[in-house]
C-alpha cells in the first residue's frame, strides 16, 4: 500500500519536471508547476524506491 503512493507521488513529481522543463524551454519563465529538474530527479528516485520496497 506505501509503495503505490509512494510510486504515485514519483510519478507525478516526475510528470510535472517534464512538463516544467518543456514549458520553461518555451518562455514560460519558471513553468506552471515550479517543479523543475528537482522534481524530476527527486520523482524518480521515488519511483525507484517504491519498485524496491
Amino acid at each position: 500500500m506505501l509503495s503505490k503512493i509512494v510510486l504515485i507521488i514519483g510519478y507525478v513529481l516526475a510528470i510535472a519536471g517534464v512538463i516544467n522543463l518543456i514549458t520553461s524551454l518555451f518562455g514560460a519563465g519558471t513553468g506552471i508547476l515550479g517543479v523543475g529538474i528537482g522534481g524530476l530527479i527527486v520523482g524518480l528516485i521515488l519511483i525507484f524506491l517504491a519498485k524496491r520496497i
